[in-house]
């Protein structure tokens, strides 16, 4: 069946080119909403994604117990569901709705998928986010071995019932937002062994659209799945994500119709197109330096606090992310978003933290931490070892780590650190073995504080930076033991103020884009982080 849909979408488009001068949202009638972007996902594993690209297109192929839409939660598989009056059960019922071959959604579904994601064997990095859930934590780190002690349990076919060590307030916001809770069926996943989710035959949909081809780092084509419980409410019926690094040729494309939407305009660009439009990526970009070093004697320099501030303070964060990231990108000199919520607002404004470094740099204070650090390593600038900065091998990632390093060569006389860019799945994998001095990160702020600083406890799935500290656990491990909301953002404010002082780090920006659209575009969803936008109930109106 799905070689079949992919021979059509393909025949589709080869009629469209023979016609000469149709667009996109003129394919021989079929509505296929075409956009690119620099990289295809790392994975669309599940229980092993972590890119925002991975997450996008999981967003359209799968589906959860609930979702985003529009900024709001809506429900997805589960029709209903009811919280316990303490806030510690939740149980949802399940609607009919089928995978694409027919076969029907179960809430067993979503209990083999929540135990994938937490068993040891599959060695998540984000598992992090699930360990409010009973056994969660014992169960992911070996401690116990028996799955039914963890809190989540079919009820039976329809009934699906997640039990809490603590009550979240945002607990369905992050059941909608992340693809670790989307359901798995176990036969056809262990089916597939190792070859899951690597193609359209070895991935089974249960979303609005079905996988239909996947040209690695070329294309991937997704088409409207029938089967989908809610198909008469998708006007698309077809989705095409091209791979095209350069963001002045996806722009091109995008002035000659090629393209229905463009998710970030090349910096400086945005006077050009009067009617574009902005969105927040939702993720917050920063530095994180190798304690250990990529070599012992890279090591010693990385580890140093005042070579770090050195390198921090430096940094005219406005002038850089104007120049290097977007002019619309907001600086940022420490780890919570502005889009978290705090008691009465947002954490951000509530709950301050002091003593960051200046947003616009301070050139003087840099060039003295730099002379303590030198004096304490008892060398000098022309003696200092190569470091490697390691970044994605895409264009916007060179524009960005050579601003930075020419900032360093400019303020600081620093000659010594090179550029190492990588395709992305090396240079995670990488950086998960320590093969790095400085990388470039950025990651998705999450629905609250908590989950995000949570990362960096020793023992983090995606704490690469060899750092660890007992009393930043002891103060992580403290929040969920609070249920006061304002106490609770205090510990989260103490915790991260631990992390800006002691942690290996330079925070750099929250990213804002802007974006264009054909104007026979509507229903375009950017109210949701990633990296792009959400397109279940876009349509095309030419």
């Amino acid at each position: 069946m799905k070689k079949l849909l992919a021979l059509l979408f393909a025949l589709t488009l080869v009629v469209s080119a023979a016609a000469g001068c149709s667009t996109p949202a003129e394919s021989d009638g079929e509505k296929i909403f075409t956009y690119a972007d620099a990289v295809e996902p790392v994975s669309i594993d599940t229980s092993l994604t972590s890119d925002s690209m991975g997450g996008d297109v999981l967003y359209h192929l799968s589906e959860g117990l609930v979702r985003y839409s529009g900024g709001e939660i809506i429900a997805g598989v589960a029709e209903d569901w009811e919280i316990s009056e303490d806030g510690l059960t939740y149980t949802f019922f399940l609607r009919d709705s089928v995978w694409e071959d027919g076969e029907p959604v179960t809430a067993y579904d979503f209990e083999y998928a929540f135990l994938r994601f937490l068993s040891p064997d599959t060695a998540s990095t984000t598992v992090e986010i699930a360990y409010d859930i009973v056994n969660a934590r014992a169960f992911n780190t070996g401690e116990i071995t028996d799955a039914s002690e963890v809190g989540v349990k079919a009820l039976d076919e329809t009934t699906f019932e997640i039990t809490l060590e603590r009550s979240l307030p945002y607990f369905l916001s992050l059941l909608a937002s992340r693809a670790s809770f989307y359901p798995l069926r176990q036969d056809f996943v262990e089916a597939a062994g190792s070859n899951y989710a690597t193609s359209p035959e070895h991935f089974l949909s249960n979303g609005p659209f079905i996988l239909a081809e996947w040209q690695h780092e070329a294309s991937l084509t997704m088409t409207k799945n029938e089967t989908y419980w809610n198909a008469d409410a998708v006007n698309l019926d077809g989705i095409e994500l091209l791979v095209i690094p350069d963001a002045n040729t996806r722009l091109s494309m995008f002035d000659s119709g090629e393209l229905d939407y463009v998710s970030s305009l090349p910096s400086g660009q945005e006077v050009n197109y009067p009617d574009h439009n902005l969105r927040s990526a939702g993720n917050v970009a920063f530095l994180q330096f190798n304690m250990a070093g990529k070599t012992a004697e890279s090591g010693a320099l990385t580890s140093n606090a005042n070579f770090r501030n050195a390198l921090s303070y430096a940094i005219d964060r406005d002038a850089y992310n104007a120049a290097a990231v977007s002019p619309f990108a907001e600086s940022a000199n420490r780890f919570a978003h502005p889009t978290h919520a705090g008691v009465n607002g947002n954490f951000v404004d509530e709950y301050p933290v002091q003593n960051t470094v200046p947003l616009t740099g301070d050139t003087d204070k840099a060039q003295e931490y730099l002379e303590l650090a030198l004096e304490e390593l008892g060398t000098s600038i022309d003696q200092l070892p190569t470091l490697t900065f390691v970044t994605f091998e895409i264009p916007a990632r060179r524009t960005v780590a050579e601003a930075l390093i020419d900032t360093w060569e400019r303020v600081l006389g620093l000659t010594n650190i090179e550029i190492q860019m990588l395709p992305i799945p090396q240079a995670i994998q990488g950086a998960a073995m320590g093969e790095y001095d400085i990388y470039y990160q950025t990651m998705g702020a999450d629905i609250d504080p908590y989950i995000f600083l949570a990362y960096w406890r020793s023992t983090g799935g995606i704490n690469w930076t060899r750092w660890g500290s007992p009393a930043y656990d002891e103060l992580i491990d403290a929040v969920n033991n609070i249920l006061d909301p304002a106490e609770r953002f205090a510990k989260l404010q103490e915790a991260e103020q631990y992390l800006l002082d002691n942690g290996p780090f330079v925070m750099l920006t929250y990213e804002n884009f802007a974006y264009v659209q054909q104007d026979y575009v509507t229903g375009l969803d950017t109210s949701y982080g990633g990296a792009a936008a959400k397109l279940i109930y876009t349509d095309l109106t030419k």
